[in-house]
């Protein structure tokens, strides 16, 4: 898009775009990510998570209200499943994130908002064990090293929380371009030669540009890491 208009992303990747409309059907959506307690619930007491309940990481203490992670993709649909819950669509993903905005993040183009909403790579993050190697953005101080209790900070317009960092989410779809990708807002089901799943929302290990709304990515739905997570969704 031109550059200062609507959808406008100079940092944006190639396989952003092209920007498309798409029509998304009614869906709910878990306002924030699963958190440990409600992981092991579903699951009958599992508890896959790198930092797990009880852990101290950068001077905080990790809890049940913690999201959780290391989980697959395949583990989240087929536990999701058996309790008439899913995985968002990639589409649904991004409409509930963005929550009407065009911008970016949520909160706008200025990386310093992103303070109030996100938990990121940032100041707080390399003074407290982060990894020398990281991108920090520093303009931000969310006072968490790894991913924080979930609803720590400022929801979007939907009322949803942390759609910018703390813990990458799962999304239904095969990853590929969106040259062929559905229109109605369901999932990508099949991709010839593919075979990741996508992944939004960036996490505590990203710095901002990997938490916008528009960025996106695949793995495979084995993989399992300590800032992988997802968020239920539910058709009615």
């Amino acid at each position: 898009e031109a550059p200062g208009g609507p959808n406008h992303d100079p940092q944006a990747e190639p396989d952003e775009s092209p920007v498309r409309e798409v029509t998304v059907r009614p869906f709910l959506m878990a306002k924030h990510e699963c958190t440990q307690a409600q992981w092991a619930a579903l699951t009958n007491g599992e508890r896959p998570s790198a930092y797990g309940r009880g852990a101290k990481v950068g001077g905080r203490e990790v809890t049940d209200r913690n999201p959780v992670e290391n989980v697959s993709w395949d583990d989240a649909t087929l536990w999701l499943g058996r309790h008439r819950l899913r995985l968002p669509s990639e589409a649904e993903w991004e409409y509930a994130c963005r929550a009407g905005t065009e911008t970016p993040w949520f909160t706008g183009r200025d990386v310093a908002a992103l303070g109030e909403v996100a938990n990121l790579c940032d100041a707080y993050c390399k003074s407290h064990g982060g990894h020398p190697s990281w991108p920090y953005t520093e303009e931000v101080d969310d006072a968490h090293a790894v991913h924080a209790p979930v609803g720590s900070y400022r929801a979007n317009a939907f009322g949803l929380f942390d759609v910018h960092g703390n813990v990458v989410e799962w999304c239904a779809d095969w990853y590929g371009s969106y040259g062929d990708a559905p229109t109605d807002g369901t999932a990508r089901t099949r991709q010839v030669g593919a075979s990741d799943r996508v992944f939004r929302g960036g996490c505590w290990s990203n710095a901002a540009v990997l938490c916008r709304s528009a960025y996106r990515g695949g793995w495979p739905p084995s993989f399992r890491s300590g800032y992988l997570g997802f968020r239920p969704a539910f058709a009615p």
